[in-house]
C-alpha cells in the first residue's frame, strides 16, 4: 500500500530530518539556500554521531536567514525500552490523533505490522508539530537509516512527500532488508551518490522503478577550500582521513604500506585524522604505530575541525585513502575527502571499489590499488614520491574532474531540477 495518495504544488520549502549533520550536508543545504530555497533542518536533542559531527563541523556552522535549525527530532525513541517510550511518546504524540483519527489509526496499525512502530511515533510528533499552514513542500533525509523511517511516517501524516539520498553503509549493510525495501518503495524520489549503487539497489530491489533511482555524485564547493601549498617541513608527506577509523577505511591497509615503505628507507611522514566515538580505535592504532616501529613517521592526529583537515591536506604530498570491504560488508560509496583532496589539487590514491572509480581514472586523474593489497599501495606511494612531474599531472587532471563534475552548484542543480519535477 502506498503512503501518499496526492502531490500538491507549492513554493519550495523543504525540511531535512537528519540522524546527524555531516560537513558535506551541511555544504549541500547551504548552497540550496544560496538558491532561495527555505530550509528547515530537524535534528536529535544529542546522540554520538551528532555530537561528532558538530565537532567537525566549520565553526560558525550554518548561518543563513533560509536555514531554520532545530534540535527536536526524538531520535533516541527507537531504542527507548517499551515502558519509558509509551510515557515519554503518548503525550507528545496522540494529541494528534483529534486532527486526524482515521488516518492516524490507520497507519499507526499499518506501522505496528510492519514493525516500525517507533518511527510511526516520531513522525506522528514532528507531525503534531506542524501546522496546516505551515507544512514543508517535502521532507528530505540522508541515509535510508532512522530519520528517512521517520520521514516516510511523517510525510504519510501530513500528505507530503519525501525523498531520500542513499549512500553506502546504509545500504551495504541495513539493519533490515524488510524495512530498507518498504523506505524506498515509499519515497517519491531516491537519491543515490553512485552509478554502482543505482546497479545495487536495482538488483537487490527489483521493483524499484529506475525513473524514481536518481544518480547525484555528491559536491563540494571548490571556493570555500584552502589553495595548494608545499609541505613546511621539507619532508613529503602522505595525509589520509578516516572519519570513524572504521574496518572499510583501510587503516591497517596504509599502516602496512608505511611499514613497506620505511624498510625501503624512503622518507615521508603519514599523518591520519580522524577519531571513534570512544576513542577506542584511536588508541588502538596508536599502539600500532609503536609496534611497528613508524613513530616519528605515522601519526594519529584524532578529531580535527574540517578546515583545519582540510588546511593539512592541502600541505600534504599526497593524499591516500585505501578503502576495503569490511568484514560485515560495509564499504565507502565515493568519499567526499577524496573529492575534497583532488579539488584542492593534492595527488591522491585510492582504491578499485564501488563507486570511487566515477571519481579516480587509474592512470589519469589519480591511481587506484586493488582493496587490501598493501604492497600495491605502498608501490603506488612510491611512484608518486619518486616523480613529482606525474603526480602534479594526475593532480590538475583530478582538479579539473572534481570542477566539472563534483561541483556543489551542479549537485544542487540536480537536486532542485527532481523535486521540482516532483512537485508540479
Amino acid at each position: 500500500m502506498k503512503l501518499f495518495p496526492k502531490i500538491r504544488t507549492r513554493n519550495m520549502n523543504i525540511t531535512y530530518l537528519l540522524d546527524f549533520l555531516p560537513t558535506y550536508v551541511a555544504r549541500e543545504i547551504a548552497a540550496l539556500a544560496e538558491k532561495d530555497i527555505s530550509i528547515s533542518i530537524h535534528l536529535p536533542p544529542g546522540s554520538p554521531d551528532s555530537n561528532l559531527w558538530d565537532k567537525v563541523l566549520p565553526e560558525g556552522g550554518l548561518k543563513h536567514p533560509d536555514i531554520l535549525m532545530k534540535r527536536d527530532l526524538p531520535l533516541h525513541w527507537c531504542r527507548l525500552p517499551v515502558l519509558p517510550l509509551a510515557k515519554e511518546s503518548l503525550p507528545r504524540v496522540f494529541p494528534l490523533f483529534p486532527r486526524m483519527p482515521f488516518k492516524f489509526t490507520r497507519y499507526a496499525f499499518k506501522a505496528l505490522l510492519s514493525g516500525t512502530f517507533r518511527y510511526f511515533l516520531a513522525g506522528a510528533a514532528y507531525a503534531r508539530n506542524t501546522p496546516g499552514d505551515n507544512k514543508p513542500d517535502l521532507l528530505h533525509a540522508h541515509f535510508a537509516k532512522n530519520a528517512a523511517h521517520i520521514a516516510m511516517w511523517a510525510g504519510a501524516l501530513l500528505d507530503i512527500p519525501f525523498s531520500v539520498t542513499t549512500h553506502a553503509h546504509d545500504i551495504f549493510v541495513p539493519e533490515s532488508h524488510e524495512r530498507l525495501a518498504e523506505l524506498l518503495k515509499n519515497a517519491q524520489i531516491v537519491f543515490t551518490i553512485s552509478h554502482f549503487n543505482k546497479v545495487l539497489l536495482q538488483n537487490r530491489f527489483e521493483n524499484l522503478p529506475d525513473n524514481k533511482l536518481k544518480v547525484t555524485h555528491l559536491g563540494l564547493e571548490p571556493r570555500f577550500l584552502p589553495p595548494r601549498e608545499q609541505p613546511s617541513s621539507g619532508m613529503p608527506t602522505v595525509m589520509c582521513i578516516a572519519s570513524g577509523l572504521v574496518p572499510k577505511k583501510g587503516i591497517e591497509v596504509l599502516l602496512q604500506a608505511c611499514r613497506i615503505l620505511h624498510m625501503r628507507n624512503i622518507d615521508f611522514k603519514c599523518t591520519i585524522a580522524g577519531t571513534d566515538q570512544s576513542g577506542d580505535r584511536l588508541e588502538y592504532f596508536r599502539k600500532e604505530v609503536s609496534e611497528y616501529k613508524l613513530d616519528g613517521i605515522v601519526e594519529f592526529r584524532g578529531l580535527m575541525p574540517s578546515n583545519k583537515v582540510l588546511k593539512a591536506v592541502s600541505t600534504s604530498t599526497l593524499f591516500v585513502l585505501p578503502s576495503v570491504e569490511a568484514p560485515n560488508g560495509d564499504m565507502d560509496g565515493i568519499p567526499v575527502a577524496l573529492m575534497e583532496a583532488m579539488g584542492i589539487g593534492v595527488p591522491t590514491i585510492s582504491t578499485r571499489l564501488t563507486g570511487i572509480p566515477e571519481l579516480i581514472e587509474d592512470g589519469v586523474n589519480g591511481l587506484l590499488t586493488t582493496p587490501g593489497d598493501h604492497e600495491e599501495l605502498a608501490d603506488a606511494i612510491e611512484k608518486l614520491l619518486a616523480d613529482p612531474d606525474l603526480a602534479e599531472a594526475l593532480a590538475s587532471r583530478g582538479r579539473e574532474k572534481v570542477l566539472k563534475d563534483f561541483s556543489v552548484d551542479r549537485y544542487t542543480d540536480d537536486l532542485i531540477e527532481a523535486w521540482t519535477d516532483l512537485l508540479t
